[in-house]
């Protein structure tokens, strides 16, 4: 027990320095990753290349598959909230764990909105998150997308 309480302990302040730096440090800048064509990949081999020149060229050090799949990635977890979401009628919630930049709850909003605009009007959306500086980050990408509330 004193063993478990001291790694979690330890892991925790670890953590909590972590999250505590500035957003760009965490979750780095997004460009690239969006002009990347994945389609036009020759392979594993290329696949792979490409991959370690994204993470090369980031200041953070995080690149999630919904900055690397954008929008598509984001538009397959919507369509899973849509079909979970069976019954319009009902208010719906929607709780994203570690929101990193917020670009996927702004695609996940944003493909709501032109899609499902009876479910997008019924929706809550609530990003939980440790770090200060990506709570900031989110909202300002929230922001962009209309759906800073």
């Amino acid at each position: 027990m004193v063993k478990q309480q001291l790694v979690r302990r330890h892991v925790g302040n670890q953590l909590a320095a972590y999250y505590s730096q500035p957003a760009n440090i965490v979750v780095g800048q997004s460009s690239g990753v969006e002009n990347s064509n994945l389609s036009s990949l020759l392979g594993e081999f290329h696949w792979k290349r490409v991959f370690r020149k994204l993470y090369e060229e980031r200041e953070g050090h995080w690149l999630t598959p919904v900055e690397l799949f954008r929008p598509h990635y984001s538009h397959i977890v919507a369509d899973f909230c849509v079909s979970a979401a069976s019954d319009a009628s009902t208010t719906v919630d929607i709780v994203e764990l570690g929101g990193g930049r917020g670009t996927n709850a702004n695609l996940i909003l944003a493909y709501l909105r032109a899609m499902k605009p009876e479910l997008y009007s019924k929706l809550t959306y609530t990003l939980v998150d440790s770090s200060k500086s990506l709570h900031k980050l989110q909202r300002e990408t929230l922001a962009l997308g209309d759906h800073g509330d």
